[in-house]
């Protein structure tokens, strides 16, 4: 394994590429007992659309995370159960552009390892399984029909997107999971769930050497690596917004929002971009941000305001939500705070106070396993790492700042997603 040293002193990762195209990343950690590994695949809910080989395959939505449930599910038996006789706690989730499987450990990390390996590397669907699961995951989805912040998430991304896959639920709908087949299943995993389209990361007790070992004598187990040429299709959405405003009423007690902004995609240099962004946010209405003093003093909003954003392939939007006893006031308020901001530029004290916070977090965030290895696993699948995003950190100015702020936040590209409670007769 190759050695990679961090720009941290005495911290370090190993990297090893298997035969098969699998990237395997370890980060050891002295003085602690348990072991956290993620096995990961580069396919989210807006995967879609694909040629495999020269045939062209369409996926209903929800197909990522339905292809995550039934992964557990093996001829030899539940993988949960497998995992229990090692003392391993397992899960795994589904996101926008990646699926991941996971475990905890503090103990029999080895045999726990060959289970995720094993269990991810062997498919088994068949019309039976799959019509069982479509009665579960049903009920899943309509569990997301009463939880709000979901549903206001939903509404701005209908506001923001007329195509792209994003403006769909992960799990999908009742009506578009009914449509999977176990042939389905196979062409989205032999697609996307081939080695050189994988990584897996394991952070804690256990060294490089036998991890690189365990990788040698396990990868070979399970289904064999399609042959067939993958080729994504590229889904055609315009630079447009579909709507302003998206209103729902649901049994909640107080007003909620989102307000976000449809951003162009980030093609290049990721890691310092998206950096910037999510500086840029905090500086906005981050706790000490005189926008978020403004709003929260006036009572405009409450602990629950925060931001966020989220880049993918072919989507970027960012952010702001809450509860508000008057949102359209709240987002006419970030407006003129984003509009401030790029009239008058970035304060440089406010931005290196920014700076050194954020390389703070990087810091401390190696100190926790979990953390260590969402990061390792997203970060690879961006096509940067710890070292791009410490140095980016450590590099950036104000002035890299302004210039990525002078393409966001299009006022023409601003859309409000709004839940208010129910009219209840008294």
């Amino acid at each position: 394994m190759n050695r990679v040293e961090l720009p941290v002193p005495g911290e370090c990762y190993y990297e090893y590429t298997h035969k098969s195209g699998l990237k395997v990343l370890v980060f050891p950690t002295v003085g602690k007992r348990s072991t956290f590994a993620i096995f990961g695949a580069k396919i989210g809910s807006t995967t879609s659309d694909f040629m495999l080989g020269n045939r062209r395959c369409h996926v209903p939505s929800g197909t990522a995370h339905f292809l995550e449930h039934k992964m557990f599910e093996g001829e030899k038996g539940d993988a949960f159960t497998l995992f229990a006789e090692t003392g391993a706690s397992a899960n795994a989730f589904t996101s926008f552009d990646r699926t991941c499987y996971l475990f905890e450990t503090t103990g029999m990390e080895e045999q726990s390892l060959k289970t995720l390996i094993e269990f991810v590397r062997s498919p088994y669907f068949t019309d039976e399984n799959v019509d069982k699961e479509q009665g579960i995951i049903g009920q899943e989805i309509r569990m997301y029909d009463d939880n709000p912040d979901w549903q206001i998430m939903m509404g701005l991304f209908g506001l923001l997107y007329h195509n792209h896959p994003i403006k769909y639920d992960i799990a999908g709908t009742v009506e578009s999971i009914s449509e999977l087949t176990p042939e389905i299943l196979y062409d989205c995993y032999d697609a996307y769930y081939r080695p050189d389209n994988m990584v897996l990361v394991v952070v804690g007790n256990i060294s490089p050497e036998r991890v690189e070992q365990i990788c040698r004598e396990m990868l070979d187990i399970g289904r064999k690596a399609s042959k067939n040429k993958v080729r994504p299709i590229k889904i055609d959405e315009p630079d447009t917004i579909v709507d302003k405003e998206f209103v729902k009423k649901m049994d909640i007690s107080m007003p909620q929002f989102m307000f976000g902004y449809k951003e162009k995609p980030i093609d290049n240099d990721i890691s310092k971009n998206e950096l910037l962004c999510d500086m840029l946010l905090t500086l906005i209405a981050g706790e000490t941000s005189p926008l978020y003093r403004k709003l929260y003093d006036s009572g405009l909003v409450n602990q629950s305001f925060g931001f966020e954003s989220s880049s993918g392939n072919g989507y970027f939007y960012t952010a702001f939500s809450g509860e508000s006893r008057d949102p359209r006031a709240v987002a006419v308020e970030i407006s003129k705070a984003i509009a401030k901001m790029k009239n008058n530029g970035i304060s440089k004290s406010r931005f290196e106070e920014c700076r050194r916070r954020f390389l703070g977090d990087i810091l401390t965030s190696l100190d926790s396993q979990d953390s260590v290895a969402s990061n390792m696993s997203a970060f690879y699948f961006k096509n940067y790492d710890f070292c791009d995003i410490i140095n980016s950190i450590k590099t950036v100015t104000a002035d890299d700042a302004e210039k990525v702020l002078a393409g966001l936040f299009r006022e023409n590209m601003s859309a409000l997603s709004i839940l208010e409670p129910i009219d209840k007769e008294i």
